[in-house]
């Protein structure tokens, strides 16, 4: 697995897992405490900035004057608190800018963390449900061109010989620059498969890179920034 994928997967995953417990920022010092940052949009014209914060297993709650504030191009957002430990808010653009994310606090050091988010881009082909024949390659193909390392993280739902369903799932680095990626359509089904039902794959393209955490938070923090785009289609096996 490659270092931005296994990047990706541990940012979301650690936006959505609590602990069930929560301590007050108060009682923690901000070298104790670990951020999850990412921003990110899937081409809405707007941009989610979320953190997570965390103190061994306990969420973080913010009291005492300590916040979250975030600013893009002179726009300066204070964060909301979404559940136990997670915050977050919106700006109404998706293109490209320099994002800062600082926990400010009035009794210990404030925190200032960056990220350059990218531009946006748009996947060309295939159009929706479009039907691939069997032993075909299926092209996707983006505009524009980018110099940076894509993720082709894809999941494939068919249905197996015994009339249940099944899936296969992975995630492939591709070159940007390129515009496109080719797969034979063989290769993004899953294994045991009915050949008389079609399947339905579903790809995110994601472009993500990786910011400058603060110094002064927890060991092991970390700050992202992607740009996600989605196209569903179908594959005869």
């Amino acid at each position: 697995m490659n270092y931005l994928k296994r990047t990706h997967l541990l940012l979301i995953a650690a936006l959505f897992i609590s602990s069930g417990c929560t301590v007050d920022s108060s009682d923690i010092k901000t070298s104790g405490m670990d951020a999850t940052i990412t921003v990110s949009s899937t081409g809405s014209n707007s941009t989610s900035v979320n953190v997570s914060l965390i103190s061994g297993s306990d969420d973080v709650k913010l009291i005492d004057g300590d916040v979250l504030v975030s600013t893009r191009d002179g726009v300066r957002k204070t964060l909301s608190k979404l559940s136990s430990g997670s915050y977050e808010t919106t700006f109404s653009s998706d293109t490209s800018a320099a994002y800062t994310i600082e926990l400010q606090r009035p009794n210990d050091p404030n925190a200032s963390s960056s990220v350059n988010f990218p531009a946006p881009f748009s996947i060309t082909a295939p159009t929706k449900n479009h039907l691939f024949a069997s032993g075909t390659n299926v092209v996707v193909q983006w505009t524009p061109a980018m110099s940076s390392v894509l993720d082709y993280a894809y999941t494939t739902s068919c249905t197996d010989t015994a009339g249940g369903s099944v899936q296969k799932s992975d995630t492939i680095s591709v070159v940007g620059i390129n515009g496109g990626y080719t797969i034979a359509s063989a290769n993004l089904l899953p294994t045991g498969i009915d050949p008389n039902i079609t399947c339905v794959c579903n790809v995110n393209l994601i472009h993500q890179v990786l910011g400058t955490i603060s110094p002064e938070l927890k060991s092991g923090s970390a700050i992202a920034a992607s740009q996600t785009r989605n196209i569903s289609f179908l594959i005869n096996p």
